[in-house]
Parts: structure tokens; sequence; C-alpha cells
């Protein structure tokens, strides 16, 4: 199941982007444009099979950046969810392409933020398509016929995927949709085979095996040498893979100025996993003298 969409950024009145807007798409566009997406199914389509947060973007952001290699992201990410990576050290910049006061043009500080500009210059409507985030959408069971499908996707503040400079007001952007609708294949069961799973559900319940990924949001107060997460995993295993990345409150919460996905060390020195007073993991670390190798490894592994 894909969602495709049509799409243009136009000032807050309707107006079209005037030439030299300065105004640009986070990456990973297309999943940032929605803050919280629930899939439910079953009778009355009554039962939520998502879980229900305001991480959409991050789940979707984390799992494109590192489930896929540089060939794909330069070529069908780029494409069907915009992807384009930022310039290390630059993600807050909300200067793309500026004109130098000799008439020439200034290299751009993220050449990311440049080529995602580039599609929505002039309030061109553009396409958008991908599969969605969601564990139901990534497995390979085809659903049973018969079954209801009920699909809310919630819309983000542009605050949160729109950049542009101090001197804009935070509500001169906004993004209309043109077109938006899910493409979900049918497949016809040969005769034998749904006589067979016909036989199945007289005596069980059709089973999905989901790999479940839930990304939660916790505050860390300012000025704490040290904090402790207490309580992650309620009647709960371990998860097969835990990751950790930290983001400025006001990112997170959607600033014209902040990428949401500026993910920061804030001079980190120590982090460690506990279960039941017994450490599980732990990691020293040090940024400043770029001291931080175990970590980054591990987070290239694939889980078993």
């Amino acid at each position: 199941m894909t969602l495709h969409v049509a799409l243009k950024v136009t000032k807050n009145n309707g107006d079209d982007l005037d030439a030299d807007s300065q105004v640009a798409p986070i990456n990973n566009l297309f999943h940032s444009l929605f803050k919280d997406v629930k899939l439910r199914l079953g009778k009355d389509a009554e039962t939520l099979v998502t879980t229900s947060l305001p991480t959409y973007p991050y789940r979707a952001y984390l799992e494109n950046l590192l489930s896929f290699g540089k060939g794909a992201k330069n070529d069908h990410l780029s494409k069907q969810v915009l992807w384009e990576k930022d310039t290390a050290g630059q993600f807050n910049s909300t200067k793309s392409v500026a004109t130098a006061g000799d008439g020439g043009r200034q290299a751009p500080n993220n050449k990311g933020l440049e080529q995602r500009q580039k599609t929505i210059a002039a309030s061109r409507t553009f396409e958008l398509q991908s599969r969605l985030h969601l564990d139901m959408c990534l497995q390979d069971r085809y659903l049973l016929d018969g079954v209801d499908l009920r699909l809310k996707l919630e819309k983000q503040s542009p605050k949160f995927f729109l950049m542009y400079g101090e001197g804009n007001d935070a509500e001169d952007y906004k993004v209309e949709f043109t077109k938006a609708y899910l493409d979900i294949p049918f497949v016809t069961l040969a005769p034998s085979t749904y006589t067979r799973v016909a036989a199945q559900l007289q005596s069980s319940n059709a089973k999905y095996p989901l790999k479940r990924v839930v990304v939660r949001d916790m505050v860390i107060p300012d000025n704490r040498a040290s904090h402790v997460l207490d309580n992650l995993f309620v009647n709960e295993s371990l998860p097969k893979r835990l990751i950790v990345g930290m983001v400025r409150n006001t990112a997170y919460d959607g600033r014209k100025n902040r990428n949401p996905f500026q993910f920061e060390h804030n001079q980190l020195q120590n982090i460690k996993l506990t279960k039941n007073g017994e450490i599980v993991d732990e990691y020293d670390v040090n940024f400043p003298e770029r001291q931080a190798i175990a970590p980054y490894l591990d987070l290239m592994k694939r889980p078993s």
C-alpha cells in the first residue's frame, strides 16, 4: 500500500512563491508532512494496529537514513520522498542560493536544501509517492478480503517541515495538496489456494508477523549533568535494537530556522542501558576528541 500526493508550497494567502523566496522543505519531505499516521483494521475498522505517537517523521527518517545506501538515496528516494542529504554542519542553514552583491551567485550553505528548494520554486506542483512506515505496511502478507481498513493521516505544522529565515513571519507559507490517493494492489487467488485459506480460517485466525517499531519522545531538562529515564519498557521485552537521538525541543516542536533532524551530542560523555539494576550496554564517549567509534559501529550493525 502506497500513498501518492501532489502538492505545492505557497504563501499563506495562497499566492505563488516569489522568484527569490528563501524557503525550502526539510529532508524526507513526504513523510515529514504527517505528524501521526493511524491504521485501523477489523470489523468497522475498530482495532488500532499502529502505535499512536506524534513521532512518525522521525521513524520514517531514521529508517530511510539507516536502511538505504547512497545509490538508493540519490535515485528513487530522491524522487519518491524528496530525499536530499543535508550538508554536514549546515542543517540549520536557511540560505540555499543567495544573490551576491555584484550580481553573482554565492555557493549554497546547504546543498541538500538548495535541491529541495528547486523542487518547490515558483509554487510548482510536484508529486511524491511512497509506502507508509507502518508495521502493517512493511510486512509481506496479503490482507484478507472483507477486512475493513481505515487510515488517518494527521498533517504536520508547516513550521516543522519548512525552513526559512528570521525575517519572515512563522505563518508565511503553507502546503496545498492538489491530489492524494492510496495505491493498493489486489490479487486474485487460484481456486485451490482460496479454498485452502478458507478452510484454515475455520479453525484459526489470520496472523501477520509484524516487526514492531516504536519511536518515543522524552524530555531531558536543561542544565543537567546527568539524567535517568526510567521505565522505558514497562511489561515489554527489550527491543532487538535501541537507537537514541537528541534534538532541541524547539526544533522538535517546529521552528522555521531549526531543522528537526539536526541530532546533537550535547557533550554527552556516558550513556548506559540497565535492566533490573544490571547493565545491558554502556558507552563512554568523547565527542570533542572524536572518540565515539564503538557506538557508531554498533549503529551500522544489522539487528539479528
